[in-house]
């Protein structure tokens, strides 16, 4: 009997059969994209598609348009997957020839010119034709030699004439022939080899210009350049320049002509050390007492390395002072003495050659401090005047009377005695208090009253100095001095000797009141007076 029914089987939906006509496109070139076409017999609605089965040969979209990647065989398949209605089409499969062409151009390099020959580089071409390239011919223009074969870049042409301008293309050839000629290349002249004789200078100083020099065996002259511009400069024909200490490395090159080739470069580096500053430019001289001020410019060259300081000679005598700038003071300086002084500049290298000489000077003392009788603080004293020699003897200064004061005066502050020597004509002498005079203070002068006669001078006395002046704060006394004139008690020409007081007469007589303009005058007139009534009494008790 029958038995029990399988399972139900998976659906189905009878569909109509198709085919495809696909025909083979035949022998094809290798660098071409044809375009394949198929049908099928479902109509037009139902499109072929490709693929490729020899992608090594061949590669194609599905709308068919092929690529050759090499020549070869090339095998192509057509498909038309179906649907609802129509089955898929049984695949159909063309096989053909892809035939190799001739290469495409190469891509001209560098040619270089040798002795009757030259190097002429080139790149593969893009395209090789579908074949691997075989050699490559290097053709010369103009021809004065046949076309030279290689397998690759670069190709050396020989039997050129020196002297003769050269071109070069470049083909490429494959089973299939030669193909199409690169660009022309450079343009080159070959000529004869030469060599450049360069010796090393050896270390150099700075501060120095040597010339370099080299010779090229061809006769022809080489030139130079410098690698390393920051430590050397040098002209073409070798003259250096050093921009401080280090290694100079230096070129020297020969460019050729139409005989010969450009030289082989030729490089030699060497030390430059530091060497001694240059001179420094002198300024000016300025005179103190016992002393003189220098002032100077740097040098224009430090040796190559930092200037550590600076060294001031006085002549005569040679007395020296150091230091780090300008100015400097050259000290134990004999004051009177004519002196001019030379700057030298110090690195660690040593000492360079001295500037010029200063302007001639002549120290001398010129201003006295001290303190006197009868104020508290300090008094300054200074002479001006009387030629560029005019000097105070040191033993100027303030002190007591050295001679009695004149009859019914007193002199509370002593006096201010001055000797100055080398002098000529008129002195000024300006002295300056620690406090402001007392009004109606009188100016005397201890010396002749007149001037010398004949190189004599009269008898010293105190007499009252007229033309003397007092400034408005009344702390500083002015007065001229003639020498061998009135109150220049040494007749020596060029020497003047000159005390100075200030006095206050008493109430009377030929005495000049003091104005009482403020109440501290007031007070110093009281003690005055009163210290003027000690003395008389004191004068009564010895006598």
């Amino acid at each position: 009997g029958e038995g029990s029914a399988s399972a139900a089987s998976n659906s189905v939906t009878p569909a109509s059969p198709q085919t495809i006509t696909f025909n083979n496109p035949g022998t094809q070139n290798f660098g071409t994209t044809p375009t394949l076409t198929a049908s099928s017999s479902a109509g037009g609605g139902y499109v072929v598609t490709f693929t490729s089965s020899t992608t090594g040969v061949c590669t194609v979209t599905s709308g068919g348009v092929l690529t050759f990647v090499t020549a070869g065989t090339c095998t192509i398949n057509a498909n038309q997957a179906g649907d609802t209605s129509f089955l898929a089409a049984p695949q159909v499969s063309q096989t053909f020839s892809v035939a190799p062409v001739v290469p495409g151009a190469p891509t001209i390099g560098m040619a270089i010119a040798g002795d009757t020959q030259a190097s002429v580089a080139f790149v593969a071409p893009v395209n090789t034709g579908g074949s691997a390239i075989t050699s490559y011919t290097v053709t010369v223009n103009p021809a004065d030699v046949a076309p030279l074969n290689g397998a690759s870049s670069p190709v050396v042409v020989t039997g050129l004439t020196n002297g003769v301008t050269y071109t070069f293309t470049v083909t490429a050839d494959n089973v299939a022939g030669t193909g199409a000629a690169s660009a022309a290349s450079n343009p080159i002249t070959p000529g004869a080899t030469q060599t450049i004789n360069f010796a090393n200078p050896g270390t150099q100083t700075f501060g120095t210009t040597p010339t370099l020099s080299a010779t090229a065996d061809s006769g022809l002259t080489p030139t130079f350049t410098s690698a390393t511009t920051s430590v050397c400069t040098i002209t073409a024909v070798g003259a250096l320049t050093f921009v401080t200490t280090g290694n100079c490395t230096i070129n020297a090159d020969q460019a050729g002509n139409g005989s010969y080739l450009p030289a082989p470069q030729v490089s030699r580096t060497f030390a430059v050390n530091a060497g001694v500053p240059g001179a420094p430019t002198i300024g000016t001289a300025t005179p103190g007492d016992a002393e003189a001020t220098v002032t100077f410019t740097a040098p224009a060259s430090t040796g190559g390395t930092s200037i550590t300081g600076y060294t001031v000679t006085a002549s005569p005598g040679g007395a020296t002072a150091t230091g780090a700038a300008s100015p400097i003071t050259v000290t134990g300086l004999t004051n009177g003495t004519s002196y001019t002084f030379t700057v030298t500049a110090t690195n660690v290298t040593g000492a360079g050659a001295p500037s010029a000489a200063s302007n001639a000077v002549v120290p001398r003392l010129l201003t006295v401090v001290g303190t006197l009788p009868g104020m508290t603080g300090a008094a300054t004293a200074t002479l001006s005047g009387g030629g560029p020699t005019c000097t105070l003897d040191p033993t100027s200064g303030f002190a007591s009377l050295s001679n009695p004061a004149p009859a019914g005066k007193t002199m509370p502050y002593g006096e201010y005695a001055f000797q100055a020597t080398s002098c000529t004509g008129t002195v000024t002498m300006s002295i300056t208090y620690p406090q402001p005079l007392p009004a109606g203070t009188q100016f005397w002068k201890f010396g002749p009253a007149t001037a010398a006669v004949g190189g004599v001078a009269a008898a010293s006395t105190w007499f009252q100095l007229g033309g003397a002046s007092l400034s408005g704060d009344r702390l500083t006394v002015t007065y001229t001095i003639t020498d061998d004139g009135a109150g220049d008690s040494d007749a020596t020409p060029g020497r003047i000797s000159d005390p100075f007081a200030l006095a206050a007469g008493p109430v009377g007589g030929d005495a000049v009141g003091i104005p009482v303009d403020a109440p501290w005058a007031l007070g110093l007139l009281s003690a005055l007076l009163g210290f003027l009534g000690w003395r008389r009494q004191r004068a009564l008790e010895r006598g």
